[in-house]
C-alpha cells in the first residue's frame, strides 16, 4: 500500500509546532561525503581519532573480510581433496588468497547494486565474486563458492575477525600507550607525597605515584586479558550440523576440516552452535573493554578532582579558548571528553552484552543489526583512551601544593597514635580517646604536638610519636610505587 500525495503533505506538516522554522535539507545523494555532514561524531568530529579504526568496522570492510573468507575457503576446500572438480593452479590460489586484500571500493559498488536486487548482502558477494570469476580460469568452480555454508558461516568469521583486528592493530597500542604514561607518573612521582581522601574527607598519607600506580596496576591486568582473549568461530552450516556437507561428501572428515580452517584465521573452532555462532564469547568480550572503561572514567573523575584542587595543573596552549566569555578559563576538556566518550561506549557495550546472546531457536536477524553498531562503540571507546593521551601532556602535578595540603593537617595521624597507644600503653580505650581529641578538628603541627603533650603516656612515647610526621607516614606507598613492595 503506498499512501496518497495528500496524504503525504499531511505526514510531512503533522506535529510541528507552530512559529518553527525547519530549513530546506538536501537531498541524501547531495550530501558531501565528508565529516561536516556525517550522522555521528565518531566519523565527523572527531573523524581524526578514529580513522584508524573505521577500516575495520566499515561496509567496505565488511565484504573485504567476508570476500577473504570465501577465497580462503576454496582454498582449504581445494587442500582437502575429492570436493573440487580440479586441482588450483598456484595463481589461482594466489588470487584467491588475496581475494578479500585486493577488494577495491568499485568492487564493492558492484556488490551493493546487487544487494539492492536480492536485499540479501552475502548473496549478493557470491554473486560479484561469480561474475569476477566468469572472466578468470576460476569460472568452471563459480558454483563452488560459498558451497555447503550458511551466511552466518561466512558472517560470524567475518564480525570476530574484525573486532579481533581492530583490537590489536588500533586500540590496544592505544592502551599500551596509556599504560606507559601511568607508569611513568607512577615512578616519577613515588615519593610524591599527597593526603588520601575517602568520602572526600582527609583519610591518611600517600604518594602520587602510588595512587597512579592503582590505575596502572588495574589497567595492565584487564589490557592483558583483553589481548590475550581468542574471539570462536563456525563452520558447520544452516543449523549447526555439517549436514550438507556430510550428505554430499559423508567420507570426509568435516568437523576437523571446520576446526582446522577456524584455527588459520586465529579464532577457536566452536562446534557446539546453531546457525549463529553463539555470541557468549564477544560479550565476555566486550565485557573487558567496559572493564577498562570503568577504570579509565575513575581516572578521569580522579584527574579533574585534582585539577579543580590545583593539585595538578594544566599547561595552557597558545591561541586556546577555555571559555567564550571567561578569559581565564582553562578546563579540563580533554577529562571531560573522555569520560563522556567512556560511559557512551560502555552504555553501548554492556548492552551488547546482555542482548546479543539471546536468540530466537536456531536464529533470527537482531543480532545482524547489533554487531554493526559494534564498531560505533569501538570508536566512542578510542575517542576516550586518545583523548586522555591528549590531556596528559597538558597537565603537571602540582607537588608543592599536594604537601601543603597533606601538611596543612596533622589529626591525619590520629590513626597511627591510637594504635600506637592500644599496642604500648595502659591508656583506656585509645580509639575514643583521640576520637574526642580530633574528631571535626584540625590542627597544625603545634597544636598537634600539643595534644601529644598532654596524652596520659611517658615522655619516652610523646617524643616517639612526636617524631611521626604527615610526610613520613607512609606505610610501603613508595615502594608500591615504586613496584618494588614483592621484594620487602
Amino acid at each position: 500500500m503506498k499512501p496518497s500525495q495528500k496524504s503525504k503533505e499531511k505526514m510531512a506538516t503533522s506535529g510541528r509546532l507552530p512559529g518553527l522554522y525547519i530549513p530546506p535539507s538536501p537531498h541524501v545523494d547531495q550530501i558531501p561525503d565528508n565529516k561536516l555532514f556525517a550522522l555521528s561524531t565518531v566519523d565527523g568530529r572527531d573523524r581524526r581519532l578514529t580513522k584508524s579504526i573505521a577500516p575495520y568496522f566499515s561496509e567496505f570492510a565488511t565484504f573485504a573480510t567476508r570476500a577473504e573468507i570465501s577465497g580462503k575457503y576454496l582454498i582449504a576446500l581445494d587442500k582437502m581433496g575429492g570436493v573440487l572438480p580440479r586441482a588450483l593452479t598456484q595463481e589461482e590460489t594466489e588470487t584467491l588468497d588475496t581475494f578479500g586484500e585486493k577488494m577495491t571500493e568499485a568492487d564493492v559498488e558492484e556488490v551493493k547494486a546487487f544487494e539492492r536486487k536480492t536485499n540479501h548482502d552475502v548473496v549478493a558477494l557470491r554473486l560479484h565474486m561469480k561474475k569476477k570469476f566468469s572472466t578468470s580460469s576460476l569460472a568452471d568452480l563459480s558454483e563452488f563458492n560459498d558451497i555447503f555454508l550458511t551466511s552466518d558461516d561466512k558472517n560470524n568469521l567475518t564480525f570476530r575477525l574484525n573486532l579481533m583486528r581492530a583490537t590489536h592493530a588500533v586500540i590496544l597500542p592505544i592502551l599500551n600507550n596509556l599504560e606507559s604514561n601511568l607508569g611513568g607518573v607512577r615512578q616519577e612521582h613515588a615519593e610524591t607525597v599527597e593526603e588520601a581522601r575517602t568520602h572526600g574527607q582527609a583519610a591518611g598519607p600517600t604518594t602520587a605515584g602510588k595512587e597512579f600506580g592503582v590505575f596502572h596496576e588495574r589497567l595492565r591486568k584487564q589490557v592483558k586479558k583483553l589481548a590475550e582473549q581468542r574471539l570462536t568461530g563456525k563452520l558447520n552450516g544452516a543449523v549447526g550440523n555439517w549436514s550438507s556437507m556430510r550428505y554430499v561428501h559423508p567420507e570426509k572428515d568435516w568437523i576437523n576440516f571446520s576446526r582446522d580452517f577456524v584455527e588459520s584465521l586465529g579464532l577457536t573452532p566452536n562446534d557446539m552452535t546453531t546457525q549463529i555462532n553463539p555470541y557468549d564469547d564477544v560479550a565476555e568480550y566486550l565485557q573487558n573493554y567496559t572493564r577498562i572503561n570503568n577504570i579509565l572514567v575513575g581516572l578521569d573523575d580522579d584527574m579533574w578532582h585534582y585539577i579543580s584542587d590545583n593539585w595538578i595543573v594544566q599547561i595552557p596552549k597558545a591561541g586556546e579558548a577555555g571559555s567564550s566569555a571567561m578569559p581565564q578559563k582553562v578546563n579540563p576538556i580533554d577529562f571531560e571528553k573522555s569520560e563522556g566518550n567512556l560511559e557512551e561506549a560502555t552504555d553501548l557495550m554492556e548492552g551488547f552484552a546482555r542482548r546479543l546472546p539471546r536468540s530466537r531457536f536456531q536464529r533470527d536477524l537482531r543480532d545482524s543489526t547489533q554487531i554493526r553498531n559494534v564498531g560505533l562503540a569501538l570508536g566512542l571507546a578510542t575517542v576516550g583512551y586518545a583523548s586522555i593521551l591528549e590531556g596528559f601532556p597538558k597537565t603537571a602535578i602540582n607537588a608543592s601544593v599536594m604537601k601543603d595540603v597533606l601538611n596543612s593537617d596533622w589529626t591525619i595521624l590520629s590513626e597511627p597514635v591510637q594504635v600506637y597507644l592500644r599496642r604500648f600503653t595502659d591508656v583506656a580505650d585509645p580509639y575514643e580517646l583521640m576520637k574526642q581529641l580530633v574528631r571535626g578538628n584540625h590542627m597544625g603541627q603545634e597544636q598537634w604536638h600539643e595534644l601529644i603533650d598532654n596524652l596520659p603516656v611517658s615522655k619516652d612515647h610523646k617524643d616517639h610519636l612526636k617524631k611521626l610526621t604527615p610526610e613520613t607516614y607512609l606505610g610501603y606507598a613508595v615502594e608500591l610505587a615504586k613496584g618494588v613492595s614483592k621484594k620487602i
